[in-house]
């Protein structure tokens, strides 16, 4: 019986697993984001977001990610977005990820 209900919750583990990477497009990344976290605010004149409270300059070579595109636009990061993303040596934001907004940041990145 013991047995059992162990192979049933391991398949039921390699669904959801397989399930969630479905959810997001094979050009993000597999290894994690450096962060993850909500836009509450962004000032693309000035090249600023804030994420989880924190301000953050955008690099000028940034790359957005999104569910339908592999580069997008710098446009589509708004607040209440979830986004994973990676600090270049200066600290900046040089690639980001946008999310789906039930992201489970326990899968992936921190």
């Amino acid at each position: 019986m013991t047995s059992k209900i162990l192979s049933s919750l391991l398949v039921t583990c390699v669904l959801v697993t397989t399930a969630f990477a479905q959810n997001l497009p094979s050009y993000y990344t597999e290894d994690g984001f450096q962060r993850t976290g909500r836009i509450d605010a962004v000032r693309l004149e000035e090249r600023v977001v804030i994420i989880n409270d924190m301000e953050f300059t955008l690099s000028e070579s940034i790359v957005v990610h999104s569910l339908s595109n592999e580069k997008d636009s710098v446009g589509r990061l708004t607040s209440g977005k979830i986004v994973g993303y990676r600090l270049d040596s200066n600290a900046e934001i040089a690639e980001i990820w946008l999310l789906l907004n039930n992201y489970d940041r326990s899968r992936r990145g921190r």
